[in-house]
């Protein structure tokens, strides 16, 4: 029977640690739940962000998960908005907190501990990261600050620093808005979620739609006028002009509050959780952006700041809290993007991440079409899978095209979450109807491949 009366304190208000609040509460009716804010934005889809600079989301509060008072008031949820935690205490089972706006310290004990400290964005070490008109795009904040600012300077031109996601999703909303976009990129291909050659696809499809992208040029200095305004970058020895820029290097987990309390961190530099989501602490537990993932092909712990993962990682962090005995199964870092019509997405390993692993691993490509190429409309659907050529175990896929990404990427994760073979992917019972699929799915044709050459 679970214990009444407990507390639980959430450090932390996104989507980690208001899933997490929210699933305490769920189990535990009668516990005191508590989350903690520095900030004053909770839980919101920061997916959404690109879309509402570029104008295809017109009101920002659509992106928000709950308003405060709903939070506190149905949720039943003791919300602190602009209440910074200083330190933890696992010993005493007690924190060190900041009202901010009242610029009052006080203590806050617990029975159970969620952190919930997110990330930040990567600032790259060059000069003129500070320079009015470079942004970095993680929040609504965020988000509003450079709608406003495109509004009211017009800028022509805009270099984005970094062609994954957001980078690529960022680049289309600046295009619709009209600007001159350059992506710059220090790698050779955009997109590390993809091969190279899956890559090279999107590439293509964005550079015919206006985006101009340097691979292999790093990022060496903004420049700024006079007057402390953004006029351009260097990158890869090239100067380019730039009105505005967007810093999308990723992200980097907001671990100083863990390593102070003596709690240990791991690769990447997260927080290290077992199945539980539990630390190192004892009743501390840590969800989302701030802590590590075990990866399911791997079964070695790697850091996967992604909202689905965050949400999953939340709703066990706040069961368990509230004494419950709920597991997280892992990751395969699935993610799916788009832009200009083009779909692109991947779930497990690439076959370079595989190799770089040390794993062995082939790679089969197929190219086929979204349903049966007679019916009308049918799209080209361009799918990779990456496979154990001694077994034939499904080790990760990939997929680009126009229409049907998603679905045969949600055939792909079930398939690696089975530990399914390419044999048995090449088996499924898939739906088919002209206008939908074909008799022979892509995801059979390009499982079949993948077989004829299992050793």
């Amino acid at each position: 029977m679970l214990a009444n009366n407990r507390k639980i304190v959430v450090i932390g208000a996104q989507t980690a640690g208001l899933g997490a609040a929210a699933s305490a509460r769920k189990i535990d009716r009668r516990a005191s739940v508590s989350v903690l804010e520095q900030s004053i934005y909770t839980s919101s889809s920061p997916c959404g962000l690109p879309y509402f600079i570029g104008g295809e989301i017109q009101d920002i509060r659509d992106l928000t998960f709950a308003e405060p008072k709903v939070i506190r008031d149905k949720m039943g949820i003791d919300l602190r908005l602009r209440h910074k935690v200083t330190s933890i205490d696992p010993g005493r089972k007690s924190l060190v907190c900041m009202d901010l706006d009242a610029d009052r310290e006080y203590e806050l004990g617990y029975d159970k501990l969620v952190l919930a400290t997110g990330a930040s964005p990567k600032l790259p070490p060059v000069e003129g990261v500070q320079a009015e008109g470079v942004f970095t795009l993680r929040n609504i904040g965020n988000a509003t600050r450079i709608k406003e600012y495109i509004q009211r300077r017009s800028p022509s031109r805009a270099v984005v620093v970094g062609a994954g996601y957001i980078g690529i999703e960022m680049a289309e909303a600046l295009v619709r808005l009209g600007l001159r976009v350059v992506m710059v990129e220090m790698l050779q291909t955009i997109l590390v979620s993809l091969d190279s050659d899956m890559a090279a696809v999107v590439q293509h499809h964005l550079e015919e739609n206006g985006v101009e992208i340097l691979t292999g040029s790093p990022l060496e200095k903004i420049t700024c006028d006079a007057g402390g305004q953004v006029n351009g970058v260097l990158a890869g020895g090239q100067s380019i002009e730039a009105g505005v820029v967007i810093l999308a290097l990723g992200v980097s987990p907001n671990v100083k509050l863990a390593r102070s309390a003596g709690i240990e961190t791991g690769e990447f530099g997260a927080v290290v959780v077992d199945e539980h989501q539990r630390t190192s602490a004892p009743d501390v537990f840590a969800a989302g952006d701030c802590c590590l993932a075990r990866n399911i092909v791997t079964g070695v712990e790697t850091y996967a700041p992604l909202a689905t993962v965050a949400e999953k990682q939340g709703k066990v962090a706040g069961e368990n809290a509230a004494g419950a005995d709920s597991r997280f199964a892992g990751i395969l870092g699935t993610s799916i993007s788009g832009a200009f019509g083009l779909v692109f997405g991947s779930t497990g390993l690439t076959l370079e991440a595989a190799k770089d692993r040390g794993l062995k691993a082939a790679g089969q490509a197929f190219m086929g079409h979204s349903h049966a190429s007679y019916y009308p409309g049918a799209k080209p659907l361009r799918l990779k899978v990456v496979f154990d050529p001694a077994t034939g175990r499904l080790l990760g896929a990939q997929a680009v095209g126009q229409e049907g990404v998603v679905a045969r990427l949600d055939a792909f994760v079930a398939a690696i979450h089975g530990g399914l073979s390419v044999k048995d992917l090449a088996q499924l019972d898939l739906p088919y109807s002209p206008p939908f699929g074909s008799s022979w799915d892509a995801v059979h044709v390009v499982a079949m491949m993948a077989q004829r050459r299992v050793r």
